[in-house]
Formats: C-alpha cells, structure tokens, sequence
C-alpha cells in the first residue's frame, strides 16, 4: 500500500512540475507570469526542481529502502510551499 502511495506521490509532483514548467510565460490562475517576470521565473525554477526530485524520488524507490522517500517527501514539499509562498507575496 505505501509502494502505491509513493509512486502516486511521485506521479503527482511530476504533474505539478510539468504544469509549473508550461505555464512559466502565460496566465496562470489569477497571475500573469509574463509580466512579473520575478515570479515566472521562481515557477520555473520550483517546476524543473519539481521534476528533478520526482527523478530521483524514482531512483530511490527503486535502489533504496521504503524509508529513504522521506526525503523525497521532505523536498517536494519544501518546494511546494516555496511556490506557495511567492504566490501570495505577489499577491
């Protein structure tokens, strides 16, 4: 049950990743990120750090103990409320 939950978590911030990534110059929710170029920019950064973690969140799932995702955990929500953060500063 925990393997399931891990590789759902995995899939999601890949998700998340992808979407912060893609919407790095456009409209998204209630900001335009090709006008505040500073927050664009940190959406950029947290969505390829995103992707980077749920890599080697995958390496780790696969080479590791089940215990050693923690870390994984532990980063993806950091950086997570890091975007959450610069969201509601920009507000």
């Amino acid at each position: 049950m925990i393997s399931f939950v891990l590789i759902l978590f995995l899939v999601v911030i890949t998700l998340l990743g992808g979407v912060l990534c893609y919407y790095q110059n456009k409209s998204f929710l209630l900001f335009n990120l090709a006008e505040n170029r500073r927050l664009g920019r940190r959406v950029l950064v947290a969505g390829w750090l995103l992707l980077l973690i749920a890599v080697l969140g995958l390496v780790i799932f696969i080479t590791l103990p089940l215990t050693w995702n923690l870390i994984t955990v532990i980063a993806a929500s950091l950086v997570t409320g890091f975007v959450a953060l610069s969201f509601a500063g920009s507000l």
